[in-house]
């Protein structure tokens, strides 16, 4: 068994880290709100773009058929595809993995570095400007 000293020790410790958990559990409340504001702001223009460009897809494959089948020429539009975004797979894993309430667990260490290089190469090509 401990000594009084001992023990009185132990407990200033675990009041300190108690304190800590305290203070880095508040820290992160605060950005929680402004994750979800984003996230759902982030969701609305991604679905606005998905659907959008879903749309010209189907527009030109309308005209395609509309010129064959006429035999007509085809008028110059772009072709537009889905946008490819270098962060976004790598995000819709850390999201579907974590953020469902209950136990947190770590971040794969990929993920967190493919994010973490994805977002440091637009910062290099603004700095080579």
């Amino acid at each position: 068994m401990p000594s009084k000293v001992e023990r009185e020790a132990k407990m200033k410790e675990a009041e300190a880290r108690a304190t800590e958990i305290r203070a880095r559990a508040d820290a992160l409340a605060t950005r929680i709100a402004p994750l979800e504001a984003a996230l759902n702001e982030t969701a609305r223009l991604a679905l606005a773009v998905a659907d959008e460009s879903h749309k010209l897809w189907q527009e030109n494959g309308m005209l395609d058929r509309l010129t064959t089948d006429n035999d007509i020429a085809r008028p110059s539009t772009p072709r537009v595809e889905a946008p490819k975004l270098s962060t976004a797979a790598t995000v819709a894993a850390l999201l579907s993995r974590h953020f469902h309430g209950a136990q947190p667990y770590a971040v794969d260490v990929n993920v967190a570095r493919q994010i973490r290089n994805a977002l440091v190469e637009p910062e290099r090509e603004l700095a080579s400007k």
